[in-house]
């Protein structure tokens, strides 16, 4: 399971069919795969060291649904909620959720 993979900055959790961790390195990726995930909904915000290069194509080379849908944790309303709960449970599972304990946190609470 992902779970056993450590994350830099970030707490991992999984359970049968969601993971969060924060941003994953290609190994990670790879791991992902090799372990059955389905999807990475990516919830990083876009800057130059949040996205691995190239990484939509990478993880659809994987044979993984990829999502991205980048938001600050300060950004986070009923909407953006919504949006990432729907996605989720659409997404196929296991699905992996990307992104920062602060952003995690806030969607949680």
């Amino acid at each position: 399971m992902f779970s056993q993979i450590e994350t830099v900055g970030a707490q991992s959790f999984s359970d049968d069919d969601l993971a969060i961790a924060g941003q994953i390195t290609l190994d990670q990726l790879q791991q992902i795969a090799d372990d059955d995930y389905k999807s990475v909904l990516n919830l990083h915000w876009q800057h130059k060291k949040s996205l691995l290069v190239n990484e939509k194509e990478k993880t659809e080379f994987l044979g993984l649904r990829y999502v991205n849908f980048p938001i600050k944790a300060k950004h986070i309303n009923h909407q953006a909620m919504l949006w990432i709960l729907k996605t989720i449970t659409e997404l196929p599972k296991q699905t992996l959720i990307s992104s920062k304990t602060k952003l995690i946190t806030q969607i949680s609470t």
